[in-house]
């Protein structure tokens, strides 16, 4: 009807609305509306489900209801007194402009043809929107600071295996004899070199795991705050493709860090300086 409307998750969740409750429209920004039109309240006739993406932040009335509230008072009573008010029944309140539509097109190849032919029009002003290659734009602009953060974790990363390897040695420097005592029974300078190799893979795994947990009751917990008030919808799940193969790299950094580690090793159990 002329005077229902529907609105989205957040809205119906801040402001505790329910389907049948009344609302007035307002002009304004944010907190301060300098025109009320008390005399002509909406009811809610439906709440959106929550999607994530600004729709849950709007409000959608007819065009002939959007109409009504800004014709003169006298008009606007009599359709506030009528039983019913069917959009269909008061075609004559369809506003003479409208500020934008969207178009959906069924072959995505005439998009571009389209959008051109609407902006090269002279006998409106319009202009054409393609919202699809506006977010294109929008991740390739984002694309350069993910692409730095890579660059940050990557340079965090190297400097954890130096770290990593430099505790080993100093390890290594308190086991001297243990070290000894292996090459004196007979243990051959690989099995020293895996010897430090497992035990740096051992520390990388349970760094994984630690931050793999963390990550994940992080977002897990935070997920509902995201949504709500950023419209961000980002899945617990952290386990994918490229983190797998993010983590086989590690490995195989890990294992090379341990190289010179185990060349120390070598050098303290032959007693050489």
């Amino acid at each position: 009807e002329v005077f229902d409307v529907v609105i989205g998750a957040e809205v119906a969740q801040k402001l505790n609305y329910q389907v049948g409750d009344q609302l007035t429209l307002s002009h304004g920004i944010g907190n301060t509306s300098f025109s009320h039109h008390d005399d002509a309240p909406f009811r809610v006739v439906g709440i959106l489900a929550a999607t994530g993406t600004p729709v849950d932040q709007t409000l959608h009335v007819s065009l002939q209801g959007l109409e009504i509230v800004h014709v003169p008072a006298a008009q606007r009573k009599w359709f506030t007194n009528q039983p019913k008010q069917s959009i269909d029944d008061n075609k004559e309140l369809l506003p003479k402009s409208v500020t934008a539509v969207m178009i959906g097109l069924t072959s995505r190849m005439v998009a571009f043809q389209f959008q051109r032919k609407v902006n090269t029009k002279s006998q409106e002003p319009l202009m054409a929107i393609l919202p699809g290659a506006t977010l294109a734009q929008l991740w390739q602009t984002l694309s350069v600071a993910e692409n730095t953060l890579l660059l940050i974790s990557s340079l965090i990363v190297i400097s954890t295996l130096f770290g990593l390897s430099a505790m080993l040695i100093a390890s290594i420097r308190e086991r001297r004899e243990e070290i000894k005592l292996l090459r004196m029974i007979g243990a051959s300078p690989l099995f020293i070199y895996w010897l430090i190799a497992i035990e740096a893979l051992l520390i990388s795994f349970i760094s994984i795991i630690v931050a793999i947990t963390v990550l994940t009751l992080g977002l897990t917990l935070s997920k509902s705050f995201l949504f709500t008030h950023y419209g961000l919808s980002i899945g617990a799940n952290v386990f994918s493709l490229r983190s797998l193969y993010l983590i086989g790299v590690l490995c195989i950094l890990t294992v090379l860090a341990a190289i010179p580690p185990s060349l120390f090793a070598y050098k303290e159990a032959n007693g050489k300086r």
